[in-house]
């Protein structure tokens, strides 16, 4: 199991500059919006172990929003996986990150300045765990067998389902097969194959991120699109008007 700090750092996006910061409230809408666009927001790992450093692409990552909670699970894998696996080098990556509305609600309305709880504090919970084949076996046969069963296609039908327990999926997958984005509310839409590969997938790999995996040599470093700082402190311009809240609130 491998957590995750994060260290605050510079404000700044290319091609924008930052004015004055929006005035920030711990608003249950803001945290959940802030705390949505930083787990989406991660690409790729990379770590490094026994002085070689590895870049881990996703191969299946799923997003579920749910009434008082998120969660980000998957599988990111490197793109030189051999079958003659060192059982000691990591080909795979398992990831979970977990937002809870009500944990991270209590932790803003007590930090002493929200912009830097939101900007460097701990409102997502990180697990990750650095394997291969050979060590868990089960995480690649799942994958497998989950990509195989979307790559035949995926349909979605309008329904009505307002207490459904999930209010917003996404998936993303990508191997030798395809590549491909999903993105439902199973609120108002259902789709049979996902939520069945879905319901089996996740419970089979969300719990290893807390197992014993391969220890790397110092902390992970992600790929984001864009940098925390900036998403909590810049000011933007919506439909030529310009508005002092964070994207998305």
């Amino acid at each position: 199991m491998i957590g995750m700090e994060f260290e605050d750092g510079p404000t700044g996006y290319p091609g924008f500059r930052v004015d004055r910061p929006p005035r920030l409230r711990a608003l249950p809408i803001t945290l959940r919006r802030i705390g949505r666009a930083k787990m989406t927001g991660i690409r790729f790992f990379s770590a490094t172990v026994r002085g070689e450093s590895f870049l881990f692409e996703p191969w299946l990552v799923t997003f579920v929003e749910e009434r008082d909670r998120m969660r980000c699970v998957g599988v990111y894998r490197t793109d030189d996986e051999s079958p003659d696996d060192d059982p000691a080098e990591p080909w795979l990556c398992v990831r979970r990150s977990v937002w809870e509305r009500d944990a991270d609600i209590d932790r803003a309305e007590q930090a002493d300045d929200l912009r830097s709880y939101l900007a460097a504090g701990p409102q997502i919970v990180d697990r990750f765990l650095l394997t291969n084949r050979i060590r868990h076996p089960h995480v690649a046969e799942v994958t497998d067998a989950a990509i195989s069963a979307l790559a035949d296609g995926v349909s979605v039908e309008p329904v009505r389902r307002p207490d459904s327990e999930w209010q917003y999926v996404e998936v993303d997958l990508a191997d030798d097969r395809s590549m491909a984005s999903i993105a439902y509310s199973p609120i108002v839409t259902r789709s049979d194959v996902l939520e069945s590969v879905l319901s089996t997938w996740l419970p089979a790999v969300e719990d290893l991120a807390d197992g014993d995996g391969l220890a790397p040599d110092g902390p992970l470093r992600i790929s984001i699109e864009r940098s925390v700082p900036e998403l909590v402190n810049a000011q933007l311009w919506v439909q030529g008007r310009r508005t002092d809240r964070p994207e998305g609130t």
